[in-house]
Protein backbone atom coordinates (compact mmCIF):
# COMPACT_ATOMS: atom_id res chain seq x y z
CA UNK A 1 0.00 0.00 0.00
CA UNK A 2 1.39 3.43 -0.93
CA UNK A 3 2.34 5.86 1.82
CA UNK A 4 0.18 8.56 0.19
CA UNK A 5 -2.99 6.45 0.49
CA UNK A 6 -2.39 5.81 4.19
CA UNK A 7 -1.44 9.43 4.83
CA UNK A 8 -4.65 10.59 3.17
CA UNK A 9 -6.66 8.13 5.26
CA UNK A 10 -4.99 9.47 8.41
CA UNK A 11 -5.88 13.02 7.39
CA UNK A 12 -9.50 12.02 6.78
CA UNK A 13 -9.67 10.19 10.10
CA UNK A 14 -8.17 13.14 12.00
CA UNK A 15 -10.64 15.54 10.37
CA UNK A 16 -13.53 13.24 11.21
CA UNK A 17 -12.65 13.50 14.90
CA UNK A 18 -12.01 17.25 15.02
CA UNK A 19 -14.66 18.74 12.73
CA UNK A 20 -18.38 19.32 13.26
CA UNK A 21 -20.19 18.11 10.16
CA UNK A 22 -23.47 19.39 8.85
CA UNK A 23 -24.44 15.88 7.72
CA UNK A 24 -23.17 12.38 8.40
CA UNK A 25 -24.28 9.87 5.75
CA UNK A 26 -24.24 6.23 6.79
CA UNK A 27 -24.02 3.95 3.77
CA UNK A 28 -21.81 4.42 0.68
CA UNK A 29 -23.87 2.63 -1.93
CA UNK A 30 -25.20 4.51 -4.93
CA UNK A 31 -27.76 6.50 -2.90
CA UNK A 32 -25.32 7.60 -0.20
CA UNK A 33 -22.57 8.39 -2.72
CA UNK A 34 -24.84 10.45 -4.95
CA UNK A 35 -26.22 12.35 -1.94
CA UNK A 36 -22.67 12.97 -0.69
CA UNK A 37 -21.87 14.59 -4.04
CA UNK A 38 -25.01 16.72 -4.10
CA UNK A 39 -24.65 17.99 -0.54
CA UNK A 40 -21.00 18.87 -1.12
CA UNK A 41 -22.02 20.90 -4.17
CA UNK A 42 -24.53 22.81 -2.03
CA UNK A 43 -21.86 23.72 0.53
CA UNK A 44 -22.56 21.23 3.30
CA UNK A 45 -19.77 19.79 5.43
CA UNK A 46 -20.32 16.04 5.00
CA UNK A 47 -18.96 12.77 6.37
CA UNK A 48 -19.65 9.57 4.42
CA UNK A 49 -19.05 6.24 6.17
CA UNK A 50 -19.68 2.59 5.34
CA UNK A 51 -18.91 -0.56 7.32
CA UNK A 52 -17.73 -2.26 4.10
CA UNK A 53 -16.23 -1.05 0.84
CA UNK A 54 -17.82 1.64 -1.29
CA UNK A 55 -20.61 -0.06 -3.31
CA UNK A 56 -20.02 -3.17 -1.21
CA UNK A 57 -23.69 -4.24 -1.11
CA UNK A 58 -26.38 -4.27 -3.78
CA UNK A 59 -24.78 -1.38 -5.68
CA UNK A 60 -22.15 -3.83 -7.02
CA UNK A 61 -24.70 -6.35 -8.28
CA UNK A 62 -27.01 -4.58 -10.72
CA UNK A 63 -27.50 -5.20 -14.43
CA UNK A 64 -25.82 -1.81 -15.11
CA UNK A 65 -29.08 -0.82 -16.82
CA UNK A 66 -30.42 2.71 -16.45
CA UNK A 67 -33.93 1.88 -17.52
CA UNK A 68 -37.18 3.79 -17.55
CA UNK A 69 -39.28 1.05 -15.93
CA UNK A 70 -40.61 -0.80 -18.97
CA UNK A 71 -41.84 -3.69 -16.80
CA UNK A 72 -44.23 -1.39 -14.91
CA UNK A 73 -46.35 -0.99 -18.03
CA UNK A 74 -47.73 -4.44 -17.23
CA UNK A 75 -49.44 -2.98 -14.15
CA UNK A 76 -50.24 0.31 -15.94
CA UNK A 77 -48.08 2.22 -13.47
CA UNK A 78 -47.51 5.02 -15.94
CA UNK A 79 -46.43 7.53 -13.30
CA UNK A 80 -43.52 5.32 -12.22
CA UNK A 81 -42.46 4.78 -15.84
CA UNK A 82 -42.50 8.51 -16.54
CA UNK A 83 -40.57 9.27 -13.35
CA UNK A 84 -37.90 6.62 -14.01
CA UNK A 85 -37.56 7.77 -17.62
CA UNK A 86 -36.84 11.32 -16.43
CA UNK A 87 -34.32 9.95 -13.93
CA UNK A 88 -32.63 7.95 -16.67
CA UNK A 89 -32.24 11.05 -18.84
CA UNK A 90 -30.88 13.07 -15.91
CA UNK A 91 -28.17 10.45 -15.34
CA UNK A 92 -27.25 10.37 -19.02
CA UNK A 93 -26.78 14.16 -18.88
CA UNK A 94 -24.88 14.14 -15.58
CA UNK A 95 -22.97 10.92 -15.98
CA UNK A 96 -20.83 12.05 -18.92
CA UNK A 97 -18.71 9.04 -19.89
CA UNK A 98 -20.17 6.82 -17.13
CA UNK A 99 -23.65 6.53 -18.63
CA UNK A 100 -24.57 6.35 -22.29
CA UNK A 101 -27.48 5.27 -24.54
CA UNK A 102 -27.61 1.62 -25.53
CA UNK A 103 -29.84 -0.49 -27.77
CA UNK A 104 -31.88 -3.38 -26.38
CA UNK A 105 -33.83 -6.03 -28.25
CA UNK A 106 -37.14 -7.24 -26.88
CA UNK A 107 -37.78 -10.76 -28.16
CA UNK A 108 -41.37 -11.37 -29.22
CA UNK A 109 -42.62 -14.94 -28.66
CA UNK A 110 -43.92 -15.86 -32.11
CA UNK A 111 -46.58 -18.52 -31.49
CA UNK A 112 -49.04 -16.33 -29.58
CA UNK A 113 -51.31 -14.30 -31.86
CA UNK A 114 -51.21 -10.56 -31.39
CA UNK A 115 -47.90 -10.50 -29.54
CA UNK A 116 -46.24 -8.23 -32.08
CA UNK A 117 -48.99 -5.62 -31.83
CA UNK A 118 -49.01 -5.75 -28.03
CA UNK A 119 -45.25 -5.35 -27.71
CA UNK A 120 -45.16 -2.63 -30.36
CA UNK A 121 -47.90 -0.64 -28.59
CA UNK A 122 -46.14 -1.01 -25.23
CA UNK A 123 -42.77 0.13 -26.61
CA UNK A 124 -44.29 3.14 -28.35
CA UNK A 125 -46.07 4.10 -25.13
CA UNK A 126 -42.73 3.69 -23.34
CA UNK A 127 -41.08 5.95 -25.90
CA UNK A 128 -43.87 8.51 -25.40
CA UNK A 129 -43.55 8.44 -21.59
CA UNK A 130 -39.82 9.02 -22.03
CA UNK A 131 -40.67 12.21 -23.98
CA UNK A 132 -39.18 10.72 -27.19
CA UNK A 133 -35.63 11.22 -25.83
CA UNK A 134 -34.45 7.73 -26.81
CA UNK A 135 -34.36 6.20 -30.28
CA UNK A 136 -37.68 5.25 -31.85
CA UNK A 137 -38.55 1.53 -31.43
CA UNK A 138 -38.24 -0.51 -34.61
CA UNK A 139 -39.14 -4.03 -35.73
CA UNK A 140 -36.25 -6.29 -36.70
CA UNK A 141 -36.83 -9.40 -38.73
CA UNK A 142 -33.17 -10.36 -38.76
CA UNK A 143 -30.45 -9.57 -36.22
CA UNK A 144 -27.06 -10.87 -35.10
CA UNK A 145 -28.34 -12.80 -32.11
CA UNK A 146 -31.17 -14.59 -33.93
CA UNK A 147 -29.02 -17.72 -34.39
CA UNK A 148 -28.56 -17.97 -30.62
CA UNK A 149 -32.32 -18.27 -30.11
CA UNK A 150 -34.72 -21.08 -30.68
CA UNK A 151 -36.85 -20.79 -33.82
CA UNK A 152 -39.89 -19.53 -31.89
CA UNK A 153 -37.90 -16.57 -30.49
CA UNK A 154 -36.45 -14.98 -33.61
CA UNK A 155 -38.53 -11.83 -33.87
CA UNK A 156 -37.81 -8.67 -31.95
CA UNK A 157 -38.28 -4.96 -31.48
CA UNK A 158 -35.22 -2.83 -30.91
CA UNK A 159 -35.51 0.10 -28.51
CA UNK A 160 -33.12 2.26 -26.52
CA UNK A 161 -32.29 2.56 -22.83
CA UNK A 162 -29.11 3.73 -21.11
CA UNK A 163 -26.28 1.72 -19.61
CA UNK A 164 -23.23 2.14 -17.40
CA UNK A 165 -20.24 1.81 -19.67
CA UNK A 166 -17.84 0.43 -17.05
CA UNK A 167 -19.54 -0.99 -13.94
CA UNK A 168 -22.03 -0.04 -11.24
CA UNK A 169 -19.32 -0.09 -8.54
CA UNK A 170 -17.16 2.40 -10.42
CA UNK A 171 -20.25 4.51 -11.09
CA UNK A 172 -20.69 4.78 -7.30
CA UNK A 173 -17.02 5.51 -6.81
CA UNK A 174 -16.95 8.41 -9.26
CA UNK A 175 -19.55 10.33 -7.21
CA UNK A 176 -17.31 9.94 -4.15
CA UNK A 177 -13.96 10.74 -5.77
CA UNK A 178 -15.35 13.92 -7.31
CA UNK A 179 -16.50 15.27 -3.97
CA UNK A 180 -14.34 14.11 -1.07
CA UNK A 181 -11.42 15.92 0.46
CA UNK A 182 -9.55 15.59 3.74
CA UNK A 183 -12.11 17.80 5.51
CA UNK A 184 -15.11 16.01 4.01
CA UNK A 185 -14.06 12.39 4.52
CA UNK A 186 -15.40 9.35 2.69
CA UNK A 187 -14.45 6.38 4.85
CA UNK A 188 -15.00 2.80 3.75
CA UNK A 189 -14.47 0.01 6.27
CA UNK A 190 -15.63 2.39 8.98
CA UNK A 191 -18.38 0.84 11.11
CA UNK A 192 -20.97 2.72 13.14
CA UNK A 193 -21.28 1.06 16.54
CA UNK A 194 -23.58 3.48 18.32
CA UNK A 195 -24.15 7.05 19.36
CA UNK A 196 -26.65 9.49 20.76
CA UNK A 197 -28.12 12.92 20.17
CA UNK A 198 -26.81 15.65 22.47
CA UNK A 199 -29.88 17.86 22.82
CA UNK A 200 -27.97 20.66 24.57
CA UNK A 201 -25.38 20.95 21.79
CA UNK A 202 -27.93 19.92 19.11
CA UNK A 203 -25.43 17.45 17.70
CA UNK A 204 -25.25 13.74 17.04
CA UNK A 205 -22.24 12.05 18.60
CA UNK A 206 -21.52 8.86 16.63
CA UNK A 207 -19.11 6.11 17.65
CA UNK A 208 -17.09 4.80 14.69
CA UNK A 209 -14.45 2.14 14.22
CA UNK A 210 -11.94 2.66 11.41
CA UNK A 211 -10.97 -0.90 10.48
CA UNK A 212 -8.23 0.27 8.13
CA UNK A 213 -6.34 2.26 10.76
CA UNK A 214 -7.60 0.08 13.63
CA UNK A 215 -8.78 3.04 15.68
CA UNK A 216 -12.04 4.01 17.35
CA UNK A 217 -13.29 7.57 17.64
CA UNK A 218 -16.40 9.73 17.79
CA UNK A 219 -17.69 12.22 15.23
CA UNK A 220 -20.15 15.07 15.59
CA UNK A 221 -22.85 15.99 13.09
CA UNK A 222 -25.91 18.20 13.03
CA UNK A 223 -27.96 15.66 11.08
CA UNK A 224 -27.68 11.97 10.19
CA UNK A 225 -28.84 10.36 6.94
CA UNK A 226 -29.52 6.64 7.02
CA UNK A 227 -28.67 5.52 3.48
CA UNK A 228 -27.70 2.00 4.51
CA UNK A 229 -29.77 0.30 1.80
CA UNK A 230 -31.06 -3.10 2.89
CA UNK A 231 -29.63 -2.43 6.38
CA UNK A 232 -31.71 0.76 6.80
CA UNK A 233 -34.29 -0.86 9.08
CA UNK A 234 -31.72 -2.42 11.41
CA UNK A 235 -29.84 0.89 11.71
CA UNK A 236 -33.07 2.71 12.53
CA UNK A 237 -33.84 0.10 15.17
CA UNK A 238 -30.35 0.50 16.65
CA UNK A 239 -30.99 4.23 17.17
CA UNK A 240 -34.65 3.96 18.18
CA UNK A 241 -35.95 5.61 15.00
CA UNK A 242 -39.44 4.67 13.80
CA UNK A 243 -40.67 5.30 10.27
CA UNK A 244 -43.99 4.65 8.50
CA UNK A 245 -42.14 2.54 5.90
CA UNK A 246 -39.89 -0.48 6.07
CA UNK A 247 -38.14 -2.75 3.58
CA UNK A 248 -39.20 -6.01 2.07
CA UNK A 249 -36.09 -7.66 0.68
CA UNK A 250 -35.89 -9.11 -2.82
CA UNK A 251 -33.01 -11.25 -3.96
CA UNK A 252 -31.71 -10.98 -7.51
CA UNK A 253 -29.14 -13.37 -9.02
CA UNK A 254 -27.29 -13.06 -12.33
CA UNK A 255 -25.03 -15.59 -14.01
CA UNK A 256 -21.96 -14.35 -15.83
CA UNK A 257 -21.74 -16.67 -18.85
CA UNK A 258 -18.98 -16.98 -21.40
CA UNK A 259 -20.04 -14.53 -24.12
CA UNK A 260 -20.41 -15.84 -27.64
CA UNK A 261 -19.02 -13.64 -30.47
CA UNK A 262 -22.49 -13.12 -31.99
CA UNK A 263 -23.92 -11.69 -28.76
CA UNK A 264 -23.48 -7.94 -29.24
CA UNK A 265 -26.79 -6.40 -28.08
CA UNK A 266 -28.81 -6.90 -24.89
CA UNK A 267 -31.76 -9.28 -25.31
CA UNK A 268 -34.95 -9.13 -23.23
CA UNK A 269 -37.00 -12.33 -23.17
CA UNK A 270 -40.28 -13.17 -21.45
CA UNK A 271 -40.29 -15.80 -18.72
CA UNK A 272 -42.98 -18.42 -18.36
CA UNK A 273 -44.66 -16.29 -15.66
CA UNK A 274 -44.60 -13.23 -18.01
CA UNK A 275 -41.83 -11.47 -16.15
CA UNK A 276 -38.61 -10.84 -18.07
CA UNK A 277 -35.00 -11.96 -18.08
CA UNK A 278 -32.14 -10.21 -19.85
CA UNK A 279 -29.00 -11.47 -21.58
CA UNK A 280 -26.64 -8.50 -21.50
CA UNK A 281 -23.18 -8.39 -23.11
CA UNK A 282 -20.61 -7.04 -20.64
CA UNK A 283 -16.97 -7.38 -21.61
CA UNK A 284 -16.15 -11.07 -22.17
CA UNK A 285 -19.30 -12.30 -20.36
CA UNK A 286 -23.06 -12.22 -20.89
CA UNK A 287 -25.11 -11.46 -17.79
CA UNK A 288 -28.21 -13.67 -17.58
CA UNK A 289 -31.01 -12.91 -15.12
CA UNK A 290 -32.02 -11.66 -12.68
CA UNK A 291 -34.09 -13.86 -10.42
CA UNK A 292 -36.65 -12.06 -8.27
CA UNK A 293 -37.53 -13.72 -4.97
CA UNK A 294 -38.38 -12.37 -1.54
CA UNK A 295 -35.88 -13.11 1.20
CA UNK A 296 -35.99 -12.73 4.96
CA UNK A 297 -32.63 -11.06 5.63
CA UNK A 298 -29.66 -9.47 3.84
CA UNK A 299 -27.45 -12.37 4.92
CA UNK A 300 -29.79 -14.91 3.34
CA UNK A 301 -30.32 -12.74 0.28
CA UNK A 302 -26.63 -12.37 -0.56
CA UNK A 303 -26.18 -16.16 -0.55
CA UNK A 304 -26.54 -17.86 -3.94
CA UNK A 305 -27.98 -21.37 -3.89
CA UNK A 306 -27.96 -24.20 -6.44
CA UNK A 307 -31.74 -23.66 -6.74
CA UNK A 308 -31.14 -20.10 -7.94
CA UNK A 309 -28.85 -21.35 -10.68
CA UNK A 310 -31.15 -24.21 -11.68
CA UNK A 311 -34.02 -21.76 -12.16
CA UNK A 312 -31.86 -19.55 -14.36
CA UNK A 313 -30.63 -22.60 -16.31
CA UNK A 314 -34.17 -23.85 -16.97
CA UNK A 315 -35.27 -20.46 -18.25
CA UNK A 316 -32.15 -20.19 -20.40
CA UNK A 317 -32.95 -23.51 -22.07
CA UNK A 318 -36.47 -22.27 -22.92
CA UNK A 319 -35.06 -19.57 -25.19
CA UNK A 320 -31.61 -20.49 -26.47
CA UNK A 321 -30.50 -23.22 -28.86
CA UNK A 322 -27.30 -24.27 -27.10
CA UNK A 323 -28.18 -25.98 -23.80
CA UNK A 324 -27.05 -24.45 -20.54
CA UNK A 325 -23.72 -25.79 -19.30
CA UNK A 326 -22.21 -25.10 -15.92
CA UNK A 327 -18.79 -25.02 -17.64
CA UNK A 328 -19.90 -21.76 -19.28
CA UNK A 329 -20.51 -20.04 -15.92
CA UNK A 330 -17.70 -17.54 -15.36
CA UNK A 331 -19.10 -15.70 -12.33
CA UNK A 332 -22.07 -15.32 -10.02
CA UNK A 333 -23.61 -11.97 -9.17
CA UNK A 334 -26.14 -11.43 -6.40
CA UNK A 335 -27.82 -8.39 -4.86
CA UNK A 336 -30.65 -7.69 -2.43
CA UNK A 337 -33.12 -4.93 -3.23
CA UNK A 338 -34.94 -3.03 -0.54
CA UNK A 339 -38.59 -2.51 -1.52
CA UNK A 340 -40.25 0.35 0.39
CA UNK A 341 -43.54 -0.83 1.85
CA UNK A 342 -45.88 0.94 4.31
CA UNK A 343 -45.89 -0.77 7.68
CA UNK A 344 -49.69 -0.74 7.49
CA UNK A 345 -49.76 -2.43 4.06
CA UNK A 346 -52.46 -5.07 3.63
CA UNK A 347 -51.82 -6.07 0.00
CA UNK A 348 -50.47 -9.42 -1.12
CA UNK A 349 -46.70 -9.21 -0.79
CA UNK A 350 -45.93 -12.74 -1.90
CA UNK A 351 -44.15 -11.71 -5.10
CA UNK A 352 -41.63 -8.90 -5.30
CA UNK A 353 -42.40 -8.08 -8.93
CA UNK A 354 -45.82 -6.83 -7.78
CA UNK A 355 -44.10 -4.10 -5.74
CA UNK A 356 -43.01 -0.81 -7.22
CA UNK A 357 -39.46 0.52 -6.96
CA UNK A 358 -40.68 3.78 -5.43
CA UNK A 359 -38.51 5.44 -2.84
CA UNK A 360 -39.35 7.24 0.40
CA UNK A 361 -37.30 9.94 2.11
CA UNK A 362 -38.54 10.32 5.70
CA UNK A 363 -37.49 12.98 8.21
CA UNK A 364 -37.97 12.09 11.87
CA UNK A 365 -40.32 14.45 13.70
CA UNK A 366 -38.25 14.71 16.86
CA UNK A 367 -34.62 14.14 15.88
CA UNK A 368 -32.48 15.42 12.97
CA UNK A 369 -32.44 12.01 11.28
CA UNK A 370 -33.42 11.24 7.67
CA UNK A 371 -34.11 7.69 6.44
CA UNK A 372 -34.11 6.60 2.81
CA UNK A 373 -36.13 3.54 1.79
CA UNK A 374 -36.37 1.91 -1.62
CA UNK A 375 -35.15 3.28 -4.92
CA UNK A 376 -33.18 2.02 -7.90
CA UNK A 377 -29.86 2.64 -9.59
CA UNK A 378 -31.75 4.71 -12.19
CA UNK A 379 -33.33 6.98 -9.59
CA UNK A 380 -30.22 7.67 -7.48
CA UNK A 381 -29.89 11.32 -8.57
CA UNK A 382 -33.60 11.93 -8.07
CA UNK A 383 -33.47 10.41 -4.58
CA UNK A 384 -30.44 12.57 -3.76
CA UNK A 385 -32.30 15.68 -4.95
CA UNK A 386 -35.28 14.83 -2.75
CA UNK A 387 -33.11 14.04 0.27
CA UNK A 388 -31.10 17.25 -0.16
CA UNK A 389 -34.32 19.29 -0.18
CA UNK A 390 -35.52 17.47 2.93
CA UNK A 391 -32.23 18.19 4.67
CA UNK A 392 -32.45 21.83 3.57
CA UNK A 393 -35.69 22.20 5.54
CA UNK A 394 -33.77 21.29 8.73
CA UNK A 395 -30.30 22.79 8.39
CA UNK A 396 -28.49 25.22 6.14
CA UNK A 397 -25.05 24.55 4.62
CA UNK A 398 -21.99 25.93 6.40
CA UNK A 399 -20.18 26.93 3.21
CA UNK A 400 -21.07 28.58 -0.13
CA UNK A 401 -22.20 26.34 -2.95
CA UNK A 402 -19.26 24.83 -4.82
CA UNK A 403 -20.02 22.97 -8.06
CA UNK A 404 -17.48 20.28 -8.86
CA UNK A 405 -16.08 19.87 -12.35
CA UNK A 406 -14.78 16.52 -13.49
CA UNK A 407 -11.09 16.36 -12.51
CA UNK A 408 -8.69 16.93 -15.37
CA UNK A 409 -6.18 14.12 -15.11
CA UNK A 410 -4.03 12.09 -17.42
CA UNK A 411 -5.09 8.58 -18.45
CA UNK A 412 -4.99 6.18 -15.49
CA UNK A 413 -2.27 3.57 -15.30
CA UNK A 414 -3.38 0.24 -16.71
CA UNK A 415 -1.96 -3.27 -16.74
CA UNK A 416 -2.73 -6.63 -18.29
CA UNK A 417 -4.39 -9.54 -16.53
CA UNK A 418 -4.20 -13.17 -17.72
CA UNK A 419 -7.26 -14.17 -19.74
CA UNK A 420 -8.42 -10.63 -20.57
CA UNK A 421 -7.90 -9.12 -24.01
CA UNK A 422 -7.94 -5.53 -22.74
CA UNK A 423 -5.90 -3.98 -19.97
CA UNK A 424 -7.52 -3.04 -16.66
CA UNK A 425 -6.80 -0.31 -14.11
CA UNK A 426 -3.56 -1.10 -12.34
CA UNK A 427 -3.54 -2.16 -8.70
CA UNK A 428 -1.18 0.70 -7.90
CA UNK A 429 -3.55 3.34 -9.29
CA UNK A 430 -6.56 1.80 -7.52
CA UNK A 431 -4.66 1.80 -4.22
CA UNK A 432 -5.01 5.61 -4.34
CA UNK A 433 -8.84 5.22 -4.40
CA UNK A 434 -9.26 3.82 -0.87
CA UNK A 435 -8.85 0.29 -2.23
CA UNK A 436 -7.55 -1.72 0.72
CA UNK A 437 -7.62 -5.35 -0.37
CA UNK A 438 -7.23 -7.73 -3.27
CA UNK A 439 -10.97 -8.46 -3.22
CA UNK A 440 -11.77 -4.72 -3.42
CA UNK A 441 -9.55 -4.47 -6.48
CA UNK A 442 -10.80 -7.56 -8.29
CA UNK A 443 -14.51 -7.00 -7.60
CA UNK A 444 -15.18 -3.25 -7.36
CA UNK A 445 -12.25 -1.24 -8.76
CA UNK A 446 -12.01 -3.53 -11.79
CA UNK A 447 -14.23 -6.26 -13.23
CA UNK A 448 -11.59 -9.01 -13.05
CA UNK A 449 -13.49 -11.25 -10.63
CA UNK A 450 -16.59 -11.04 -12.84
CA UNK A 451 -14.79 -11.53 -16.15
CA UNK A 452 -12.17 -14.18 -15.32
CA UNK A 453 -13.42 -17.57 -14.08
CA UNK A 454 -13.55 -18.31 -10.37
CA UNK A 455 -13.01 -14.79 -9.13
CA UNK A 456 -9.86 -14.27 -11.21
CA UNK A 457 -8.11 -17.53 -10.32
CA UNK A 458 -8.93 -19.20 -13.63
CA UNK A 459 -10.37 -22.69 -14.09
CA UNK A 460 -7.35 -24.45 -12.56
CA UNK A 461 -5.93 -21.72 -10.28
CA UNK A 462 -3.45 -20.81 -13.00
CA UNK A 463 -3.50 -17.13 -11.97
CA UNK A 464 -2.53 -17.68 -8.33
CA UNK A 465 0.98 -16.22 -8.59
CA UNK A 466 -0.35 -13.16 -10.43
CA UNK A 467 -2.91 -12.60 -7.67
CA UNK A 468 -0.19 -12.87 -5.03
CA UNK A 469 1.75 -10.10 -6.77
CA UNK A 470 -1.37 -7.93 -6.86
CA UNK A 471 -2.16 -8.64 -3.21
CA UNK A 472 1.24 -7.29 -2.16
CA UNK A 473 0.24 -3.85 -3.47
CA UNK A 474 -2.41 -3.60 -0.73
CA UNK A 475 -0.17 -4.42 2.22
CA UNK A 476 -0.96 -2.06 5.10
CA UNK A 477 1.55 -3.51 7.58
CA UNK A 478 5.10 -4.92 7.33
CA UNK A 479 3.90 -8.35 8.47
CA UNK A 480 1.38 -8.61 5.61
CA UNK A 481 1.61 -11.99 3.83
CA UNK A 482 0.30 -11.89 0.23
CA UNK A 483 0.26 -15.70 -0.03
CA UNK A 484 -1.97 -15.91 3.06
CA UNK A 485 -4.24 -13.18 1.69
CA UNK A 486 -4.68 -15.07 -1.60
CA UNK A 487 -5.32 -18.37 0.23
CA UNK A 488 -8.05 -16.66 2.26
CA UNK A 489 -9.60 -15.24 -0.91
CA UNK A 490 -9.38 -18.66 -2.58
CA UNK A 491 -11.31 -20.21 0.31
CA UNK A 492 -14.06 -17.65 -0.21
CA UNK A 493 -14.25 -18.47 -3.93
CA UNK A 494 -14.40 -22.19 -3.19
CA UNK A 495 -17.31 -21.61 -0.80
CA UNK A 496 -19.23 -19.02 -2.81
CA UNK A 497 -18.62 -20.34 -6.34
CA UNK A 498 -17.10 -23.82 -6.62
CA UNK A 499 -19.36 -25.50 -4.07
CA UNK A 500 -22.53 -23.97 -5.51
CA UNK A 501 -21.65 -24.80 -9.13
CA UNK A 502 -20.78 -28.42 -8.25
CA UNK A 503 -24.22 -28.92 -6.76
CA UNK A 504 -26.12 -27.55 -9.76
CA UNK A 505 -26.10 -30.67 -11.95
Amino acid sequence: MSHSALEYRLAESDAAQSEIFDVAIIGAGVTGACLFHQLRQKGYRVLLADKADFAGGTSQASAMMLWGGLAYLRSFDLATVARLSLSREALVRRGSSCASPRRFRYIVPSPRAGNRAIVQSALYLYWLLGAFRRARPQWLGDFDESQLLKATDRNCFEYEEAYLSDSDARFVLQWILRSRDAFNPALNYCALHGGQFDSSAKLWVLDLEDRVLERQFSVRARLVVNAAGVWTDSLNTQFGIETPYHHLLSKGVFLGLRRLPTHKTALIVEKADQDCYALIPWGPVSLWGPTETLTSSPQEGFSITPEDIRGLAQEYDRHFRAPFSREDVVSLRCGVRGLAVPRSARQDLSHSQSLSRKYVVHRDRELPWVSIHGGKLTSCATIADTAAKTIGHSIRPSLPAQPFADPVEGPPERESFPGLAEEVLSARSCAEESCWSLEDYLRRRTNISQWVPRGGFGHANENTEHLERLASVFATAPAFNPQAAVRSYQQEIEARFDRVIREVL
